[in-house]
C-alpha cells in the first residue's frame, strides 16, 4: 500500500467512531488497500466492502462472515461517527445532509440514512441517523490512457458511463490530469468534492493543472466557467438533469469540449434514458466509454462513437 493512499485513508478513518477506527487501523495492509465502502448500521455489525467481496469486521481486527464473531456498532456510535462527519456542526452541513450524504477530506463521499423532516413538500434536514456508507475515494494513475491517447476522443466531447461503483469519477479525474499537463486549460466543476478531494481550500487529489470550481452546481459551474476561466475542456460529474443540458450547450457554442460522468449499465442503456438521449441530442459528446464495472473498476471495456444525434445513433469501435 502506498503511503499516498495510506494517508488518502486516514481521512475516511477518521470518520469511524474511537473504537472502529482503531481496530480497522490494525488490519492487515493488503485488506486495507482493497477496502471500497464501510458500512455502519446501528447495531449491527460493522461491514467492510472489498474490490470482490463483502466481509464483517471482528474486533480482533480480522474480517469475517461469522455475524457472532462481528464488531457490533451502537447507535451511540452512529451518534459519534456522524458529529465527526459533520465536524461537530452539524447545522452547518444542511446542504449536504438534505442531499444525502457529505463529502470529506480527500473526496470520501459519506452517505447519511435518517429520518426525512419536510417543511411543506420541501425537504428541510434529516434527524436520527440510522447508518453511514463511507465510499473510499481513489486515485489510479494512467487508468484513462487509452482516452487520453487519442485527442479525438476527448476533444470532441466524451461521456464516460457505468454501473455506481465501477470508477466514472476516477477515470474522469485522470483524464482531467492528464490533459491538463498536456497545455491544455482543464476547469473541473466539483459539485460533491468527489473528483479533486478539495477540502478548505486545498486540493488533496492529483488533478495536474486543472482549475477547480468546488461546491458550484454543474450548470452554474459551466456558465462560470466559459465566462471566466477560457476552458479548452470542461470537466464534471453525473449530469443529466434539464440545467445541465441547456449549460452544456451553450458551452460547446463557445468552443468548449465537455468530460463528463453519467450512470447507465451499456451503451444501450444511455439510449433508453430520455436524459442520455437529451444529453447526446445536444452533440456534446462524440465519444462514449463504458466501464466494465464489478471486480474491474476504472477499467474501460468499450468505446462508441456517436454517428447521428436525430436520432441518436452509437457505433462501437473498441
Amino acid at each position: 500500500m502506498s503511503n499516498a493512499f495510506k494517508d488518502k485513508l486516514s481521512f475516511a478513518f477518521s470518520v469511524l467512531p474511537a473504537k472502529a477506527k482503531e481496530i480497522a487501523e490494525r488490519l492487515d495492509n493488503n485488506i486495507i488497500n482493497d477496502i471500497c465502502e464501510i458500512r455502519l448500521r446501528a447495531n449491527r455489525p460493522l461491514l467492510i466492502s472489498l474490490k470482490s467481496e463483502k466481509m464483517l469486521l471482528t474486533p480482533e481486527a480480522r474480517l469475517t462472515r461469522n455475524e457472532n464473531e462481528a464488531f457490533v456498532v451502537s447507535a451511540a456510535m452512529i451518534h459519534e461517527a456522524f458529529n465527526r462527519l459533520c465536524n461537530f456542526s452539524v447545522y452547518s452541513f444542511q446542504k449536504e445532509l438534505v442531499d444525502g450524504y457529505v463529502t470529506i477530506k480527500g473526496g470520501h463521499r459519506v452517505g447519511v440514512c435518517a429520518t426525512a423532516v419536510y417543511d411543506g413538500e420541501r425537504l428541510t434536514t434529516v434527524k436520527d441517523v440510522t447508518s453511514l456508507n463511507i465510499r473510499v475515494a481513489r486515485e489510479v494513475p494512467f487508468c484513462a490512457k487509452k482516452i487520453y491517447e487519442n485527442t479525438g476522443y476527448y476533444e470532441k466531447g466524451v461521456l464516460i458511463s457505468g454501473p455506481p461503483g465501477c470508477g466514472k469519477t476516477t477515470v474522469l479525474r485522470d483524464l482531467a490530469r492528464a490533459v491538463s499537463i498536456k497545455n491544455k486549460n482543464v476547469t473541473i466543476i466539483d459539485e460533491r468534492g468527489e473528483i479533486s478531494g478539495a477540502f478548505g481550500g486545498v486540493v488533496y487529489n492529483d488533478v495536474g493543472m486543472c482549475d477547480v470550481l468546488n461546491g458550484y452546481t454543474k450548470s452554474d459551474g459551466i456558465m462560470r466557467a466559459i465566462r471566466c476561466l477560457n476552458p479548452d475542456i470542461v470537466v464534471c460529474d453525473e449530469i443529466g438533469t434539464e440545467k445541465d443540458c441547456k449549460a452544456i450547450a451553450e458551452a460547446i457554442n463557445t468552443g468548449a469540449a465537455i468530460a463528463a460522468t453519467f450512470h447507465a449499465d451499456s451503451a444501450e442503456g444511455i439510449l433508453n434514458a430520455k436524459r442520455g438521449r437529451d444529453l447526446l441530442s445536444t452533440g456534446a459528446f462524440k465519444t462514449i466509454v463504458m466501464l466494465s464495472g464489478g471486480a474491474k473498476p476504472s477499467e474501460i471495456n468499450g468505446i462508441y462513437k456517436v454517428t447521428s444525434i436525430e436520432p441518436v445513433k452509437l457505433t462501437r469501435t473498441e
